[in-house]
């Protein structure tokens, strides 16, 4: 992996971010996937998706280069050195001198972005849509959030740790059909499940939102499924290899709170909530 270039004015950008979390947090700014490749390159869409650019009919280096004179036009990039701040010393990664220079806050989301302890990723599949909700969590619990649309639209805010948990939750419950209880865990054979066989396997044959959860930290990673139906949500961790049998258990709105909240945590110092 590329270690990112990061100077003071990326680093005060970014705390300048974390220290306007909210409860309620408002939209920071809306980028396309081509601009977030203009910016920052391709590899730092590998996480998040690209749903926009992985059209057959896209033309990424045409879109990326439009993207960026887009980005100067608005004042988002500057070229001309007399314009641009001292970036003052070199905080990460090797010095290098920058051909243009990123608007401050933005230059602080994207170091934000790419410098995070650890990264919770939930892809949401409803009927043929498909979206992606990204926490970048840094080590003092800090969140950048990022949801990715449908047509490749990354709208950033940064909630608190506990709106984060509760932002999530909604995500993959947007129903809000989490019950008070959880149930019993069942345990089915992988290939019943599979072939949509047997009383489990029918009961998550009513799923309306289906996630997968997948958390990566400094020294761990973790993927689980989560299925909300008409009346219920039900997470599965996902089997290692080898497995032929997978467990599901009913999530009350607590417990599935309480599973985010111990997955945003992990790679963090402190608690979250």
């Amino acid at each position: 992996m590329t270690i990112p270039t990061v100077t003071e004015r990326d680093a005060a950008g970014a705390m300048e971010l974390l220290a306007s979390a909210s409860e309620d947090p408002e939209l920071l700014i809306v980028l396309t996937d081509e601009e977030i490749v203009a910016l920052a390159g391709r590899d730092t869409l590998s996480f998040t998706g690209s749903p926009y650019l992985d059209q057959e009919s896209v033309d990424e280096a045409a879109h990326a280069s439009a993207a960026l004179r887009s980005l100067i036009a608005r004042g988002l990039v500057v070229t001309v050195d007399e314009a641009m701040e001292n970036e003052g010393e070199t905080v990460i990664g090797e010095a290098q001198d920058r051909a243009l220079q990123i608007d401050r806050p933005l230059a602080g989301l994207l170091m934000l972005r790419s410098t995070a302890t650890a990264v919770v990723h939930v892809t949401r599949q409803v009927a043929e849509q498909m979206t992606r909700l990204v926490l970048h969590v840094e080590a003092d619990g800090g969140v950048l959030e990022e949801f990715i649309s449908a047509d490749g639209f990354h709208r950033f805010s940064v909630p608190t740790p506990r709106a984060a948990i509760e932002r999530l939750a909604r995500f993959i419950d947007p129903n809000g059909v989490a019950g008070q209880e959880s149930g019993d865990p069942v345990t089915a054979p992988i290939a019943e499940l599979d072939a949509a066989e047997g009383e489990l396997a029918e009961t998550l044959a009513d799923t309306r939102t289906l996630s997968v959860l997948t958390a990566v930290g400094a020294t761990e990673a973790m993927q689980a499924t989560i299925f909300a139906t008409s009346g219920a949500v039900y997470a599965m961790d996902t089997p290692e290899e080898g497995e032929t049998e997978a467990t599901v258990s009913e999530q009350s709105a607590e417990d599935l709170r309480e599973l985010l909240r111990e997955v945003l945590t992990r790679g963090t110092r402190p608690e979250v909530g």
